[in-house]
Order: C-alpha cells, then sequence, then structure tokens
C-alpha cells in the first residue's frame, strides 16, 4: 500500500492509495495553537473505508527565525498509520505547512 497526504484545507484532504486518490475528512477540530517547535499532536482522518492517524512533532517554526521577516513555515516529522479493510501500514514522512 503506498500512501501519500495532502491536506488542502478546512478539514478535508485526498490520499493516494496504490494510485488512487481517496477523499479524506478530519475527525474532530484542527487545534491552531499546536504549532510550537518540539509540541507533538495527533490527527485522525477517515474517507471510503480507510482510517488514518497521523501523529506529528514539529521540527521547525518562524519563532526565533532572522530572516526577512516573511517567514510563515512551520515543518513536521510524523508518523502516517494507515488502515483499510484487512490491510495496515506504516509511514514516516517530513514535511512543511505555509508559504
Amino acid at each position: 500500500m503506498q500512501v501519500v497526504v495532502s491536506d488542502e484545507s478546512e478539514g478535508k484532504g485526498r490520499v493516494n492509495i496504490d494510485g488512487k486518490d481517496v477523499e479524506v475528512q478530519r475527525v474532530g477540530k484542527l487545534d491552531t495553537s499546536r504549532d510550537k517547535l518540539g509540541n507533538r499532536f495527533t490527527e485522525r482522518w477517515t474517507g471510503d473505508g480507510l482510517s488514518l492517524e497521523i501523529d506529528y512533532q514539529v521540527t521547525f517554526t518562524c519563532d526565533g527565525y532572522h530572516g526577512d521577516g516573511d517567514c510563515e513555515i512551520v515543518s513536521y516529522r510524523a508518523t502516517i498509520h494507515a488502515k483499510k479493510g484487512d490491510r495496515k501500514q506504516t509511514v514516516k514522512v517530513k514535511g512543511d505547512c505555509g508559504c
């Protein structure tokens, strides 16, 4: 099972499972206070018989960044636990959010 996740905001996203895009919905409310360096948090997503649990750790924020002042990036290290039917897979990933 190949897993690729894209959060498109508003709690909706897409996951690519074995080459097929699956629409998913975040379960629960997004905690916007989570993005502090070192914080850990978990999100749950579901859709079309698929369940995802994503365990995040914040690895970079712009707090204390001495660049040009326009930094709005948060970086994460995460572990995705995917389950669909009898199939399970765990994938370690890194990613960024911001502009």
